[in-house]
């Protein structure tokens, strides 16, 4: 309506050569079969064409263009990626066949494990074609919350541990850093198949949470039972030469 995007975000994605090709751009000739030929063997269209490639940078422009003109827009679609980044993965739809022949365990671990209140069998499905995210009932607050402790105490450990314990504040770091890049990127340029990229994150938010709360109950245990406070009295010779008085030293670290 106001010439914001061209011709050009009509065209299907993921789709022949010869809808891009010789309209948009001139076809590939780098003289290698794997990156000039429109289809392969079986007829189906050979994405190792160079063609997608322009088209990919055609389509970057549009999304780009449309973000700058519809920013709120985007930014709700980012959270229901965000959110359908948290269904259970099994409810993936392209492992719907495998999952039926386990589908009350399924079932039973996802509300239970990943305390998901209401399975959704195809969240794919509205997000494609309905812009829908998944309902409350529909997320996993396991995942949620492994999320959560992962990306806001990671850092926080990272920098208690900096200097004491590094090899230990690298390791969290990386795991920090895989999450957050993966749910990040998928989050921002995805929405249909958010699910099954978290599936590829592992066990990582397990064991990042794991680390989290176990470095916050040691420091609240030790917090309960540390000594109370004595009165402190006249100082001894050592102490008058160190300039410490023997009421002030102590366990000093929180975590």
């Amino acid at each position: 309506r106001s010439h914001i995007l061209t011709p050009f975000a009509e065209v299907p994605t993921f789709a022949a050569v010869s809808n891009y090709v010789p309209r948009w751009f001139p076809p590939s000739r780098s003289g290698s079969g794997a990156l000039d030929q429109a289809v392969r063997s079986d007829g189906t269209p050979n994405f190792n064409n160079l063609a997608y490639v322009e088209a990919s940078k055609k389509f970057l422009r549009e999304d780009l263009a449309f973000i700058r003109a519809e920013p709120g827009f985007y930014t709700g679609m980012v959270a229901k990626s965000t959110a359908l980044a948290t269904v259970p993965p099994d409810q993936y739809s392209f492992v719907a066949i495998n999952r039926s022949h386990v589908l009350g365990w399924s079932r039973l671990y996802d509300a239970v494990v990943m305390v998901q209140p209401s399975d959704d069998p195809n969240p794919a499905g509205p997000a494609l074609y309905f812009n829908e995210g998944p309902t409350p009932s529909q997320i996993s607050y396991s995942t949620l919350l492994l999320l959560g402790l992962t990306i806001a105490g990671s850092p926080f450990l990272v920098w208690r541990w900096r200097r004491r314990d590094r090899g230990s504040a690298v390791t969290l770091t990386f795991l920090w850093l895989t999450v957050v890049y993966l749910l990040a990127t998928t989050s921002l340029i995805e929405f249909g198949e958010n699910n099954r990229y978290t599936m590829s994150m592992g066990p990582l938010p397990v064991i990042a949470s794991a680390v989290v709360v176990t470095a916050l109950a040691r420091a609240l245990h030790r917090r309960r039972h540390r000594p109370s406070a004595v009165t402190p009295g006249p100082p001894t010779g050592r102490a008058l030469r160190d300039g410490v008085h023997p009421a002030a030293q102590g366990d000093r670290s929180i975590l």
